[in-house]
């Protein structure tokens, strides 16, 4: 009885290493939004979340995290920004490395009193170029058939 409860120890020993093995980091600090990306898809990071080399941490606008390396260097990610966590890479390259996430495009808004014309030229402009798609087409049939 004692022999297999040694095995059965010595077989949760294992895997318990292997787990923590591929390990690099972990997450700390969470706040926000922030994001894991692994090669099956993104993971809403949690505090205390144990990362493994080859993620990327992501922050959104209102997110914050400190990965705490197990080779004892600290990073914090400030929103829209990223890390891709690599073991071995000494910390001021990591540190280097963080780069911020590119945010959308700004968008022109017409002043309040040209509204109505811009919204109009845009109406126009549409359906110009559908008109003009049509009359191209010289009758050809779209589908396949």
């Amino acid at each position: 009885m004692s022999r297999s409860l040694s095995q059965l120890l010595c077989a949760i020993a294992a895997t318990a290493a292997a787990t923590t093995a591929f390990a690099t980091a972990e997450l700390r600090s969470v706040d926000g939004n922030v994001l894991v990306s692994t090669k099956d898809g993104f993971m809403v990071a949690t505090d205390k979340l144990r990362v493994e080399s080859g993620v990327t941490v992501s922050t959104t606008a209102r997110g914050t995290v400190t990965v705490v390396f197990d080779a004892g260097c600290e990073i914090k990610l400030e929103p829209n920004q990223r890390l891709l966590v690599r073991s071995g890479t000494p910390c001021a390259a990591l540190l280097a490395s963080v780069e911020p996430i590119a945010l959308a495009p700004a968008v022109a808004v017409a002043p309040t009193g040209s509204t109505i014309a811009g919204a109009s030229l845009l109406a126009f402009g549409a359906s110009t170029g559908t008109g003009i798609y049509l009359y191209n087409r010289n009758s050809r049939n779209v589908s396949p058939n």
